[in-house]
């Protein structure tokens, strides 16, 4: 009996799960390019099974994350090895998604290879803000294989620097200096902290009785100035490109300085005059 149950076994087929080695080259996608027409290549996807039949018989979808589009005029070829293992291509692929449909089940552990020739092609949908996130599988059945499953992680990053801005201070009062930022930012506002500019330094004025303005010291994209005035009074923030970078300093803010805190009762000096009249 032990033998007859020991050769069953043996014969029984071994469950080995599908892997999937996911598309390269979107770690960097430049915000830069919405809008512009220009499309970031990836690398191909390639599905391996672990066993003949991981991959069913169907449509499997993926699709992109959000703030992202693929290119429709680039539709990625479909390559299977393993036998009987058969797919259509190319993939069918709309602005979100990749479609593509297994008209027949390996008999033999394969691959399934997506974009090989013609590559998946990818842009961004936005300037800002900048997004992330992985191809998935929304739809169809691969062995091991989920809507959790990486087929390709897509990053956004900024772009050319273009201009230094003031962002916005909080009003204080004269007993407290008043941080003031200056970023560095591309042309839809994201902070440029890599790219060869990131440490370009920018001059803040303050005026009015306002002191601590002068040479903000940029480092990756971001720089403060500490602001003090011992008035109550709106200071008016602007910026001067000293140090000759070439980028846009249109910038300007203002920054309000209230009343410090009560401490002492003052009799101001009054107008001398007559017995005829009373005195203020």
């Amino acid at each position: 009996v032990i033998a007859v149950v020991l050769i069953l076994a043996l014969a029984m087929p071994v469950s080995a799960a599908a892997t999937v080695t996911p598309a390269g080259g979107g770690d960097a996608i430049a915000a830069d390019d919405f809008g512009t027409g220009a499309w970031t290549t990836l690398t191909a996807i390639v599905i391996t099974e672990g066993a003949a039949g991981d991959i069913a018989v169907g449509d499997f979808v993926l699709t992109i994350p959000s703030g992202f589009e693929f290119n429709t005029g680039s539709a990625p070829d479909v390559v299977v090895t393993g036998a009987d293992l058969a797919a259509t291509t190319p993939a069918a692929v709309t602005a979100t998604t990749i479609t593509v449909t297994v008209t027949s089940a390996s008999t033999a552990a394969g691959t399934l290879t997506i974009g090989g020739t013609t590559p998946i092609q990818v842009s961004p949908t936005q300037g800002t803000p900048l997004s992330s996130g992985n191809i998935q599988m929304t739809s169809g059945t691969i062995d091991s294989v989920d809507g959790t499953t990486n087929f390709g992680t897509l990053t956004e990053v900024h772009g050319a620097a273009t201009k230094f801005v003031i962002i916005d201070p909080t009003d204080g009062t004269v007993d407290a200096a008043i941080t003031v930022t200056v970023q560095l930012q591309d042309q839809y506002g994201n902070i440029v902290t890599s790219g060869g500019h990131e440490n370009d330094d920018v001059t803040l004025n303050a005026d009015r009785s306002a002191t601590g303005d002068g040479l903000v010291d940029i480092i990756s994209g971001v720089g403060t100035k500490d602001i003090s005035d011992q008035v109550a009074e709106t200071v008016n923030l602007t910026l001067d490109d000293t140090e000759t970078t070439g980028f846009n300093v249109d910038s300007t803010q203002d920054v309000i300085f209230a009343h410090g805190v009560a401490t002492k009762f003052v009799i101001i000096d009054p107008t001398d005059g007559t017995v005829d009249a009373a005195i203020t």
